[in-house]
């Protein structure tokens, strides 16, 4: 081949690159311009679409505990919501509360966010831990975009977690969904399980990160008899007493272990909460004993199984999350030992 020749190739080659990689580049470049999961540019309202609860608070508090200096903090998933910081102040004596919760929360995020306080130095006064059995059934291994975990904390690498949103957003034309809603402001059937209805309903405190489910609070207002008459959401419950299964293992021994020396490190205040479930299944006796010793019983509250507080379905938004009101009660609970639950 002559010197001419070899280059009228390479020539050829990098033109051809040029126009197999320009999809690629047009690609990157509107996900960046879009940045659909709000994790590319600093994003300031507090409402909007609810994408990835994780990334969302822990981006907040990296950008508020310079100024607000967080010492007590809120942990546990989506149940967890029900705990707002003005009422567990309290209690605690303490105000710089954040509540740093994230959807499908396991034991794993909760330790990651534990660790990172410990190691930038953050002091943690109060602990309220909010679990129930699906925080201690292992690692969680969705890595979706909407319960990976933000890498900035739990150490993970950037580039694998910018790729899961990329690939989220192109994935089963996500992106065609995304941006017909945001031009037009109209839900057409193809958008199932893309898009959801309750876009822009949702909504977070900007500094404390309490999060309010508003799409159900307004659907109740609206006609409360005919939302708790959904029975796919508010399903009949078994009159049998039934108790979860097992859950903590080994593993998570050794994870709870190593929680239990941050919080004994730091001289934190804590307590345990196991979320009164729906579904009213009992948590496990032998988890339970687990948590006690490690804890200590003036530390773990259950409020699982069938009781006044699982038992009326109009003390939840769906057969997932209870209402403020009933964690407002569980605080006085195991702050004071009084046990009515006043609506």
């Amino acid at each position: 081949m002559t010197l001419e020749a070899g280059k009228s190739f390479v020539k050829y080659f990098f033109k051809r690159l040029a126009l197999f990689c320009l999809p690629f580049l047009l690609f990157i470049l509107l996900y960046a311009f879009l940045d659909p999961f709000r994790i590319i540019y600093k994003q300031d309202t507090p409402y909007g679409l609810h994408w990835n609860r994780d990334v969302q608070s822990s981006r907040l508090f990296l950008a508020n505990y310079p100024k607000y200096h967080y010492s007590s903090f809120i942990l546990g998933n989506s149940k967890s919501m029900a705990f707002k910081c003005k009422e567990w102040s309290k209690y605690i004596n303490d105000t710089a509360i954040f509540h740093w919760d994230a959807s499908g929360e396991d034991l794993t995020g909760i330790y990651s966010k534990l660790k990172y306080l410990d190691a930038i130095g953050n002091p943690i006064k109060n602990i309220l831990l909010v679990t129930d059995p699906a925080v201690y059934m292992g690692e969680n291994n969705d890595v979706s975009f909407g319960f990976n975990q933000d890498y900035k904390v739990n150490g993970s690498s950037a580039l694998k977690f910018h790729y899961i949103f990329f690939k989220g957003f192109f994935t089963g034309f996500f992106y065609v969904s995304y941006i017909d809603y945001s031009l037009f402001k109209t839900y057409r059937p193809y958008m199932v399980n893309k898009i959801p209805r309750e876009w822009a309903r949702y909504a977070y405190d900007s500094v404390t990160n309490d999060f309010f489910l508003y799409n159900r609070i307004k659907g109740i207002a609206a006609d409360s008899i005919g939302f708790y008459k959904n029975t796919s959401v508010f399903y009949d419950r078994n009159n049998t007493k039934s108790m979860h299964w097992a859950c903590i293992d080994d593993p998570c021994i050794s994870m709870l272990k190593e929680i239990k020396g941050i919080l004994d490190k730091h001289k934190t205040n804590y307590k345990i909460v196991i979320s009164p479930s729906y579904n009213q299944d009992c948590f496990n006796t032998k988890d339970l004993e687990n948590l006690k010793q490690l804890f200590g019983n003036d530390n773990v509250y259950d409020f699982s199984g069938k009781n006044q507080y699982t038992e009326n379905k109009g003390n939840y938004y769906d057969n997932n999350h209870y209402k403020p009101y009933v964690a407002a009660q569980l605080l006085q609970k195991i702050y004071t030992g009084k046990d009515t639950l006043i609506h």
